[in-house]
């Protein structure tokens, strides 16, 4: 599971460079590159898979599109790609922003505080 959070955290990063390069809606972006990407990735290699493909030669291993562990990361990818479509509606509303930044903002101040303080308190005993 640790692979997968890499990935959809790396998909987190591509979503939000692409918004803000291209100036591109969050949801649809997210859409794009949390389902769209898998799926098309997924086609593309496809015959590959196949019993006497590249990745399959002998015929002996399941597709990994035939496995529930991959519709319910695709499930997992669409949720996400939604609740981008939620950000972005919320972002979108007027009066948002302060309290977003200061939400950010404390956020900030309060894992470097955290951090700091951890420190000390192994650094004493």
């Amino acid at each position: 599971m640790k692979t997968q959070a890499k990935y959809l955290a790396i998909q987190l990063g591509i979503t939000l460079a692409v918004c803000l390069i291209f100036d591109t809606s969050l949801g649809y972006t997210a859409l794009a590159v949390f389902v769209g990407w898998p799926i098309v990735g997924t086609l593309v290699t496809v015959d590959d898979d196949l019993p006497g493909g590249w990745s399959n030669p002998d015929g002996t291993v399941p597709p990994p599109w035939v496995t529930a562990w991959c519709w319910g990361l695709l499930a997992l990818r669409f949720s996400v790609a939604m609740l981008a479509f939620v950000v972005e509606r919320l972002i979108s509303t007027s009066g948002i922003w302060p309290f977003l930044a200061l939400a950010g903002g404390s956020a900030i101040v309060a894992v470097v505080l955290l951090k700091r303080e951890s420190s000390h308190v192994g650094a004493s005993s």
